[in-house]
Formats: C-alpha cells, structure tokens, sequence
C-alpha cells in the first residue's frame, strides 16, 4: 500500500461497497415488514466490527496512505454512509493519523 491516491481509491471503494450493501439490506428489510428490523440491526453491528478491525490494519499503512483514506472518507463518505458510521470512522481514524503525523515530526 503506497501513496495518497491508493488511500483515496480505497475509500472510495469502501464507501460505496457500504452504500450499495446498505441499500440492499434496506430495501430487504422494507420487504419484510416489522421483522425486517433484525437484519438491519445485525447489518449494522457488522458495520461497527468492519470498522473496528479496519482500524486495527491501519497502524501498518503508511502516512500518505492514511491521509488519502482519511480524505476519502471526508470528502465521499458524508455522502455515501450513514452519520454515525461516518463519525466513527473519523474518530478511530484521527487519532491513529495525529500519532503517525507525531512520528513523523519526531
């Protein structure tokens, strides 16, 4: 994993995997009536693990990496994920980023 752009692209790829599969469980969901709900919220706390685990691999990506990821996800993902999804990405994200920027400076 080298660059800016390969995190950027990663993002992207990210996002709209997430959005795509979303709308698929969504309008499962909406297809089922009331017992819908389940998939919705099993849907999401997979969402939370992906998340969870992704932030777990991002120790070992570069900087540039990092910083084109953290963009993609700002610059795509208000558009493609949900807020709370999107807040906790930034959340692990920033201070994963804020200590490899620390690294660097030192």
């Amino acid at each position: 994993m080298t660059g800016t752009e390969h995190g950027i692209k990663a993002a992207i790829r990210g996002s709209i995997t997430g959005f795509v599969l979303s709308a698929l469980i969504s309008a499962l969901s909406m297809s089922l009536g009331p017992s819908g709900y389940g998939i919705v919220v099993v849907f999401n706390l997979f969402a939370i693990i992906f998340t969870l685990t992704q932030s777990e691999k991002m120790k070992y990506w570069s900087l540039s990496y990092t910083v084109g990821y953290f963009f993609g996800i700002l610059l795509f993902g208000r558009f493609l994920m949900e807020g709370w999804e999107l807040a906790l990405y930034l959340m692990i994200a920033s201070p994963i980023m804020a200590r490899k920027i620390w690294k660097k400076i030192k």
